[in-house]
């Protein structure tokens, strides 16, 4: 398959986005981008990272794609996963303690640090609203890192999330006592924050 192919291929399968690394794995010369942002084909939107003119940007995806291990989390896991009805001002991203970001000026992030044992725990990987995956945390692991770190965050708004869970037909309650142990999260404080869909045990 020709280069111009590959990429196209590529763009096509991904939303109209295209990365130098994706030439790079692939053994594509760089020159091809270069021809095709000439060529008003491409738009170079951060360092490595190209798309179509009329493919919609989204922070998302650039950040992921600059910062392999960056996770979304918090009131930005909950706005991708459709729960509840919070929409943040800043990106809330988390990534294991000593992971240096890079090329992020650009954007607000609220960033938050993890041992990479906790931080590996409940990634799930989503289609965003422009249609591209990025990885975030699952609810019940969202839940349990609001738990973690309550006092960091308005009561008001904590409250709330711990309320919507609750009321969370398609909750995983197992799920989440196993992570909450693993994240060292006492069956005291799961009772004391979600109520009745604790068991004491």
């Amino acid at each position: 398959m020709k280069y111009y192919e590959l990429i196209k291929k590529e763009i096509l399968e991904n939303n109209g986005i295209v990365t130098r690394k994706f030439c790079t794995q692939n053994k594509i010369p760089s020159v091809y981008l270069t021809r095709m942002v000439r060529d008003n084909k491409l738009v170079k939107i951060n360092a490595g990272i190209y798309k179509e003119p009329d493919a919609i940007t989204d922070d998302q995806s650039v950040i992921q794609y600059r910062n392999s291990k960056v996770i979304f989390s918090y009131y930005t896991a909950l706005m991708e996963l459709g729960v509840g009805n919070f929409i943040p001002k800043e990106n809330f991203v988390t990534v294991p303690t000593g992971y240096k970001l890079s090329n992020i000026k650009n954007f607000k992030l609220r960033v938050n640090h993890t041992s990479e044992r906790i931080w590996k725990e409940g990634i799930i990987e989503i289609e965003n609203y422009a249609g591209r995956k990025i990885k975030c945390y699952s609810y019940e692991k969202t839940i349990c890192d609001f738990i973690k770190n309550v006092d960091k965050f308005s009561w008001d708004y904590v409250s709330k999330v711990f309320e919507d869970y609750m009321y969370y037909e398609d909750k995983n309650v197992d799920e989440l006592k196993r992570l909450a142990n693993v994240m060292k999260i006492k069956n005291e404080e799961l009772i004391k924050y979600l109520g009745g869909i604790i068991t004491d045990d």
